[in-house]
Protein backbone atom coordinates (compact mmCIF):
# COMPACT_ATOMS: atom_id res chain seq x y z
CA UNK A 1 0.00 0.00 0.00
CA UNK A 2 1.45 3.40 -1.05
CA UNK A 3 2.47 5.38 1.94
CA UNK A 4 1.45 8.56 2.45
CA UNK A 5 3.75 11.61 2.58
CA UNK A 6 1.80 14.22 4.03
CA UNK A 7 -0.95 14.13 6.40
CA UNK A 8 -3.89 16.52 6.62
CA UNK A 9 -5.98 16.88 9.97
CA UNK A 10 -9.49 18.12 9.98
CA UNK A 11 -8.81 21.25 11.94
CA UNK A 12 -10.53 24.23 11.60
CA UNK A 13 -7.49 25.86 10.10
CA UNK A 14 -7.23 23.33 7.60
CA UNK A 15 -11.19 23.28 7.16
CA UNK A 16 -13.58 25.27 4.18
CA UNK A 17 -16.92 25.35 2.91
CA UNK A 18 -16.60 26.41 -0.94
CA UNK A 19 -14.21 25.84 -3.65
CA UNK A 20 -12.87 28.75 -4.35
CA UNK A 21 -9.85 30.66 -5.28
CA UNK A 22 -9.34 32.78 -2.68
CA UNK A 23 -8.74 30.02 -0.13
CA UNK A 24 -5.15 29.79 1.63
CA UNK A 25 -3.70 26.52 0.87
CA UNK A 26 -2.39 24.48 3.84
CA UNK A 27 0.11 22.52 2.13
CA UNK A 28 2.18 22.33 -1.13
CA UNK A 29 3.06 19.55 -3.17
CA UNK A 30 5.38 18.05 -5.87
CA UNK A 31 3.50 16.02 -8.93
CA UNK A 32 3.46 12.46 -7.96
CA UNK A 33 2.64 13.12 -3.96
CA UNK A 34 0.97 11.03 -1.70
CA UNK A 35 -1.45 13.08 0.37
CA UNK A 36 -4.03 11.86 3.42
CA UNK A 37 -6.55 13.50 4.43
CA UNK A 38 -8.91 13.50 7.90
CA UNK A 39 -12.48 14.62 7.28
CA UNK A 40 -15.55 15.69 9.14
CA UNK A 41 -18.74 14.95 8.23
CA UNK A 42 -20.75 17.15 5.75
CA UNK A 43 -22.98 18.99 8.11
CA UNK A 44 -19.01 19.88 10.51
CA UNK A 45 -20.39 17.52 13.24
CA UNK A 46 -16.95 16.32 15.17
CA UNK A 47 -19.03 14.01 17.49
CA UNK A 48 -21.62 10.76 16.11
CA UNK A 49 -24.59 11.73 15.39
CA UNK A 50 -27.20 10.04 17.46
CA UNK A 51 -31.29 10.39 17.88
CA UNK A 52 -31.79 13.41 21.03
CA UNK A 53 -28.14 14.90 21.07
CA UNK A 54 -27.15 17.94 20.66
CA UNK A 55 -24.05 17.97 18.65
CA UNK A 56 -21.00 19.98 18.12
CA UNK A 57 -19.96 21.49 15.77
CA UNK A 58 -16.99 23.63 14.15
CA UNK A 59 -17.45 27.44 14.88
CA UNK A 60 -16.94 30.11 14.28
CA UNK A 61 -18.11 29.39 10.69
CA UNK A 62 -18.00 31.75 7.96
CA UNK A 63 -21.81 32.18 6.28
CA UNK A 64 -19.93 32.63 2.71
CA UNK A 65 -16.59 30.89 2.56
CA UNK A 66 -17.82 28.14 5.10
CA UNK A 67 -21.04 27.62 2.94
CA UNK A 68 -21.30 24.31 2.13
CA UNK A 69 -19.83 20.87 3.14
CA UNK A 70 -16.70 20.42 5.56
CA UNK A 71 -14.07 20.16 3.55
CA UNK A 72 -10.19 19.60 4.03
CA UNK A 73 -7.99 21.45 2.06
CA UNK A 74 -7.07 22.64 -0.27
CA UNK A 75 -3.81 21.73 -1.09
CA UNK A 76 -1.29 23.34 -4.10
CA UNK A 77 -0.18 21.14 -6.56
CA UNK A 78 3.50 22.27 -7.89
CA UNK A 79 3.02 22.64 -11.91
CA UNK A 80 -0.85 22.69 -12.04
CA UNK A 81 -1.53 25.26 -13.81
CA UNK A 82 -4.51 26.45 -15.79
CA UNK A 83 -4.85 24.62 -19.11
CA UNK A 84 -3.19 21.22 -17.38
CA UNK A 85 -5.23 18.25 -15.55
CA UNK A 86 -5.44 17.01 -12.43
CA UNK A 87 -4.85 13.46 -12.14
CA UNK A 88 -6.43 12.16 -8.03
CA UNK A 89 -6.03 8.38 -8.19
CA UNK A 90 -8.18 7.34 -4.57
CA UNK A 91 -5.16 4.60 -3.25
CA UNK A 92 -7.00 4.00 0.32
CA UNK A 93 -10.59 5.16 1.66
CA UNK A 94 -10.92 4.57 5.22
CA UNK A 95 -14.54 5.74 6.92
CA UNK A 96 -15.51 6.37 10.69
CA UNK A 97 -17.63 4.10 12.55
CA UNK A 98 -20.66 5.90 11.91
CA UNK A 99 -22.90 7.31 9.74
CA UNK A 100 -26.20 9.38 9.35
CA UNK A 101 -28.93 9.52 6.63
CA UNK A 102 -32.63 11.29 6.54
CA UNK A 103 -35.33 11.78 4.73
CA UNK A 104 -37.74 14.66 4.72
CA UNK A 105 -35.50 17.78 5.93
CA UNK A 106 -34.14 17.74 2.65
CA UNK A 107 -36.22 19.82 0.74
CA UNK A 108 -36.33 20.21 -3.59
CA UNK A 109 -38.23 19.61 -6.22
CA UNK A 110 -37.32 15.81 -6.31
CA UNK A 111 -37.89 15.00 -2.79
CA UNK A 112 -41.29 16.65 -2.66
CA UNK A 113 -42.36 14.77 -5.23
CA UNK A 114 -42.13 11.80 -3.10
CA UNK A 115 -45.99 11.93 -1.16
CA UNK A 116 -44.19 12.07 1.95
CA UNK A 117 -46.27 14.80 3.50
CA UNK A 118 -45.11 15.55 7.41
CA UNK A 119 -43.09 12.99 7.76
CA UNK A 120 -39.56 12.52 9.04
CA UNK A 121 -36.88 9.75 9.62
CA UNK A 122 -33.48 9.41 10.24
CA UNK A 123 -31.38 6.89 10.44
CA UNK A 124 -28.45 6.38 12.59
CA UNK A 125 -25.53 3.63 11.07
CA UNK A 126 -22.29 1.56 12.85
CA UNK A 127 -19.20 1.28 10.35
CA UNK A 128 -17.85 -2.40 10.59
CA UNK A 129 -14.92 -1.84 8.29
CA UNK A 130 -14.23 -5.94 8.86
CA UNK A 131 -17.27 -7.45 8.10
CA UNK A 132 -17.27 -4.55 5.36
CA UNK A 133 -20.79 -3.74 6.17
CA UNK A 134 -22.99 -0.88 7.92
CA UNK A 135 -26.15 -1.38 10.18
CA UNK A 136 -28.64 1.04 11.57
CA UNK A 137 -30.86 0.61 14.00
CA UNK A 138 -34.06 -0.52 12.49
CA UNK A 139 -31.90 -3.87 11.99
CA UNK A 140 -30.86 -2.93 8.56
CA UNK A 141 -27.87 -3.39 6.99
CA UNK A 142 -26.05 -2.50 3.32
CA UNK A 143 -22.82 -3.19 2.34
CA UNK A 144 -19.64 -1.13 3.16
CA UNK A 145 -18.59 0.81 0.10
CA UNK A 146 -16.82 4.46 1.01
CA UNK A 147 -16.19 7.13 -1.09
CA UNK A 148 -16.29 11.27 -0.77
CA UNK A 149 -19.08 12.98 -2.05
CA UNK A 150 -16.84 16.28 -2.21
CA UNK A 151 -13.57 15.97 -4.99
CA UNK A 152 -12.81 19.44 -6.60
CA UNK A 153 -9.96 22.30 -7.31
CA UNK A 154 -10.63 25.29 -6.97
CA UNK A 155 -12.44 27.60 -10.56
CA UNK A 156 -11.44 30.79 -11.93
CA UNK A 157 -14.63 31.80 -10.97
CA UNK A 158 -13.84 35.31 -9.10
CA UNK A 159 -16.73 34.96 -6.43
CA UNK A 160 -17.01 32.06 -3.80
CA UNK A 161 -20.15 29.91 -4.64
CA UNK A 162 -21.41 27.27 -1.93
CA UNK A 163 -19.68 24.58 -1.71
CA UNK A 164 -23.25 22.52 -1.75
CA UNK A 165 -23.09 23.08 -5.99
CA UNK A 166 -21.39 21.01 -7.79
CA UNK A 167 -19.01 22.93 -11.07
CA UNK A 168 -19.27 21.08 -14.29
CA UNK A 169 -15.93 21.88 -15.24
CA UNK A 170 -13.82 21.31 -11.80
CA UNK A 171 -16.02 19.00 -9.70
CA UNK A 172 -16.59 19.53 -6.18
CA UNK A 173 -20.04 17.86 -4.58
CA UNK A 174 -20.26 15.14 -7.63
CA UNK A 175 -21.67 12.76 -5.30
CA UNK A 176 -20.49 9.96 -7.73
CA UNK A 177 -20.44 6.48 -6.34
CA UNK A 178 -18.02 5.09 -8.74
CA UNK A 179 -14.79 7.17 -7.48
CA UNK A 180 -14.52 4.04 -4.93
CA UNK A 181 -10.86 2.72 -3.72
CA UNK A 182 -8.94 2.09 -7.04
CA UNK A 183 -10.39 4.73 -9.15
CA UNK A 184 -8.88 8.06 -10.48
CA UNK A 185 -10.75 11.22 -11.14
CA UNK A 186 -9.30 13.90 -14.00
CA UNK A 187 -10.41 17.55 -13.37
CA UNK A 188 -9.07 20.38 -15.68
CA UNK A 189 -7.16 23.09 -13.69
CA UNK A 190 -7.96 26.71 -13.92
CA UNK A 191 -6.26 28.57 -11.15
CA UNK A 192 -2.27 28.19 -10.30
CA UNK A 193 -1.94 24.95 -8.22
CA UNK A 194 -5.11 23.54 -8.36
CA UNK A 195 -6.17 23.82 -5.25
CA UNK A 196 -7.60 20.40 -4.09
CA UNK A 197 -10.12 19.93 -1.53
CA UNK A 198 -11.84 17.04 -0.72
CA UNK A 199 -14.51 15.97 1.80
CA UNK A 200 -18.38 14.69 2.48
CA UNK A 201 -17.12 11.08 3.26
CA UNK A 202 -20.35 8.37 2.67
CA UNK A 203 -20.09 4.98 3.82
CA UNK A 204 -22.23 4.04 1.10
CA UNK A 205 -24.93 5.65 -1.39
CA UNK A 206 -27.32 4.90 -4.74
CA UNK A 207 -26.46 6.22 -7.63
CA UNK A 208 -29.09 9.89 -7.31
CA UNK A 209 -28.82 10.17 -3.49
CA UNK A 210 -32.26 10.38 -3.46
CA UNK A 211 -33.07 11.22 0.11
CA UNK A 212 -30.61 14.35 -0.28
CA UNK A 213 -27.95 12.08 1.80
CA UNK A 214 -25.98 9.07 1.83
CA UNK A 215 -24.82 7.44 4.74
CA UNK A 216 -23.01 10.41 6.15
CA UNK A 217 -19.58 9.77 7.60
CA UNK A 218 -16.20 11.08 8.25
CA UNK A 219 -13.36 9.67 6.89
CA UNK A 220 -10.02 8.69 9.05
CA UNK A 221 -7.97 8.53 6.31
CA UNK A 222 -8.65 8.97 2.38
CA UNK A 223 -5.19 8.37 1.15
CA UNK A 224 -4.75 9.68 -3.02
CA UNK A 225 -1.81 10.48 -5.34
CA UNK A 226 -2.01 13.62 -7.10
CA UNK A 227 -0.36 13.53 -10.69
CA UNK A 228 -0.15 16.63 -13.25
CA UNK A 229 -0.79 16.18 -16.75
CA UNK A 230 0.99 19.12 -18.28
CA UNK A 231 -0.04 17.45 -22.26
CA UNK A 232 -3.19 16.93 -21.64
CA UNK A 233 -7.01 19.16 -21.94
CA UNK A 234 -10.32 18.48 -21.00
CA UNK A 235 -13.50 20.38 -21.09
CA UNK A 236 -14.78 18.95 -17.46
CA UNK A 237 -14.37 15.60 -14.96
CA UNK A 238 -13.47 12.30 -16.30
CA UNK A 239 -12.94 9.19 -14.11
CA UNK A 240 -11.10 5.56 -15.22
CA UNK A 241 -12.73 2.73 -13.00
CA UNK A 242 -12.00 -0.65 -13.58
CA UNK A 243 -10.55 0.28 -17.41
CA UNK A 244 -13.28 1.93 -18.03
CA UNK A 245 -13.92 5.92 -18.82
CA UNK A 246 -16.71 8.00 -17.20
CA UNK A 247 -17.66 10.93 -18.25
CA UNK A 248 -19.83 13.75 -15.98
CA UNK A 249 -22.36 16.51 -16.53
CA UNK A 250 -23.30 19.00 -14.49
CA UNK A 251 -26.37 21.27 -15.01
CA UNK A 252 -29.83 22.90 -14.09
CA UNK A 253 -31.81 19.92 -15.25
CA UNK A 254 -31.17 16.51 -15.71
CA UNK A 255 -31.44 16.42 -19.51
CA UNK A 256 -29.01 19.40 -19.85
CA UNK A 257 -26.60 16.77 -17.47
CA UNK A 258 -26.74 14.10 -19.56
CA UNK A 259 -26.32 16.07 -23.07
CA UNK A 260 -23.00 17.07 -21.60
CA UNK A 261 -22.31 14.04 -19.96
CA UNK A 262 -22.41 12.35 -23.38
CA UNK A 263 -20.68 15.14 -25.43
CA UNK A 264 -17.88 14.79 -22.95
CA UNK A 265 -17.63 10.99 -23.84
CA UNK A 266 -18.11 11.45 -27.36
CA UNK A 267 -14.90 14.39 -27.01
CA UNK A 268 -13.04 11.00 -25.46
CA UNK A 269 -14.07 8.57 -28.32
CA UNK A 270 -13.14 10.52 -30.94
CA UNK A 271 -10.02 11.65 -29.09
CA UNK A 272 -9.01 7.87 -29.00
CA UNK A 273 -10.42 7.16 -32.78
CA UNK A 274 -10.95 7.94 -36.15
CA UNK A 275 -14.53 8.31 -36.16
CA UNK A 276 -16.68 11.08 -37.27
CA UNK A 277 -19.24 13.04 -34.14
CA UNK A 278 -21.82 10.98 -35.64
CA UNK A 279 -20.30 7.67 -35.46
CA UNK A 280 -19.34 8.30 -32.20
CA UNK A 281 -22.49 9.01 -30.88
CA UNK A 282 -24.09 5.74 -33.05
CA UNK A 283 -21.04 3.68 -31.02
CA UNK A 284 -21.96 4.75 -28.05
CA UNK A 285 -25.84 4.11 -27.84
CA UNK A 286 -24.40 0.20 -27.84
CA UNK A 287 -21.95 0.91 -25.03
CA UNK A 288 -22.29 3.73 -23.05
CA UNK A 289 -24.97 3.97 -19.89
CA UNK A 290 -26.29 7.12 -18.95
CA UNK A 291 -26.52 7.02 -15.08
CA UNK A 292 -27.83 9.23 -12.93
CA UNK A 293 -24.74 10.28 -10.57
CA UNK A 294 -27.24 12.83 -8.15
CA UNK A 295 -30.60 14.60 -8.21
CA UNK A 296 -31.12 16.53 -5.15
CA UNK A 297 -28.06 18.91 -5.41
CA UNK A 298 -28.44 22.50 -6.74
CA UNK A 299 -26.98 21.70 -10.36
CA UNK A 300 -28.04 18.09 -11.10
CA UNK A 301 -25.24 15.27 -11.86
CA UNK A 302 -25.25 12.57 -14.76
CA UNK A 303 -22.12 10.47 -15.88
CA UNK A 304 -21.81 8.67 -18.82
CA UNK A 305 -20.35 5.59 -18.25
CA UNK A 306 -18.17 3.36 -21.23
CA UNK A 307 -18.82 -0.40 -20.54
CA UNK A 308 -15.84 -1.74 -22.15
CA UNK A 309 -12.01 -0.31 -22.79
CA UNK A 310 -11.79 2.06 -25.22
CA UNK A 311 -9.16 -0.17 -26.77
CA UNK A 312 -11.57 -2.74 -27.04
CA UNK A 313 -14.02 -0.90 -29.13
Amino acid sequence: MQKAHHFIEARRENLHGCFFRGNRPVLTVSSGSVVAFETLEVGWRTERVMPGKDLERIEPRDPILDNGPALTGPVYVEGAKPGTVLEIEFLHLEPGQWGWTSAGWSFNSFVEEMNLEDERASLFWTVDRKSGRVSNQLGYSVPLRPFLGCVGLAPADPEPRPGWDPHPRTGGNLDATILQQGSKLFLPVEVEGALLSVGDGHAAQGDGEVSGNAIECPMDEVRLRLTVHAEEQLAGPRALVDGCWATFGIASTLDQAAALAMNHMLDLIQEATHVSRAEALALSSSVVDLRITQIVNPLKGVHAVLKQPLEQL
